[in-house]
């Protein structure tokens, strides 16, 4: 049995890696920030940061058109396939708010001003990448997650992961409990990606963190019903894992 578990989490670990953390909070695959990533600050004085009555809105239906082809999606690309799997995983990916490694690496290059005009369109990887720049420069916490919410509540499921990442990664915004928390519900909206990386952040709670991470994951599932309050389907790229998993025997 510890043989098999120890399989599981390896195997895990391994698609994790190639899924954990795309873009500019890339903390937990170890990636140093790439120079496309340090996005100038030029150009901060131009920025705005919505007050928290303003949080732009999203439609409740991820966007599929309306966006240059450079700015939305997850196209697969077996010589640069970033986190997917394969092809049916690129597709769920991209459904999802995940950028492609083309999209992410052209987001990543954008002037902070252009990120915010695309995530008040409504383009969800735009909005999770503004997001993380307005936790580093400081925006309060409860504009940076209402925002991540928002787009977490028309289906991006890269929106929770990304709140994740800032609540585990950034010194300022960190609450490991809240980050254990968005983790859970990446996972409980489809993507197995969270649950391992929930469990790098279990292994430094305390009891007490743990009670409270499960009262925040609960009350966030209600409150802002990614996937429509269901359980979302299990993303493609991990399906084998998950099946592995429950057919694993109960006995020590």
């Amino acid at each position: 049995m510890f043989v098999l578990v120890s399989v599981l989490v390896a195997v895990a670990f391994h698609l994790v890696r190639r899924s954990a953390v795309p873009g500019p909070a890339g903390v937990l695959d170890a990636r140093a920030p790439s120079g496309a990533s340090a996005v100038a600050v030029d150009d901060a004085s131009s920025l705005r940061v919505p007050p928290v009555e303003a949080v732009p809105t999203v439609p409740r239906a991820l966007p599929s058109a309306g966006f240059d082809s450079r700015e939305y999606g997850f196209r697969w690309n077996p010589q640069d396939p970033g986190v997917a799997a394969s092809a049916e995983d690129a597709r769920w990916l991209g459904a999802r708010g995940f950028p492609g490694p083309d999209v992410e690496r052209h987001l990543l290059g954008l002037p902070l001003v252009t990120l915010q005009e695309l995530s008040e369109r409504g383009d969800p990887a735009a909005l999770a990448f503004y997001a993380y720049h307005l936790a580093r420069r400081g925006a309060p916490r409860e504009q940076v997650f209402a925002m991540l919410d928002a787009s977490a509540a028309s289906g991006s499921v890269y929106a929770l992961k990304m709140a994740g990442d800032i609540a585990f990664t950034m010194r300022d915004q960190r609450d490991m409990a809240l980050a254990r928390a968005y983790y859970g519900l990446q996972a409980r909206a489809g993507d197995q990606a969270g649950l391992t990386q929930a469990y790098m952040v279990d292994v430094v709670l305390s009891d007490e963190q743990r009670f409270r991470a499960s009262l925040i994951e609960e009350d966030l599932w209600r409150r802002i019903r990614p996937t429509g309050g269901q359980e979302g389907e299990v993303r493609p790229g991990f399906k084998a894992f998950v099946e592995q998993g429950r057919r694993a025997p109960s006995k020590p």
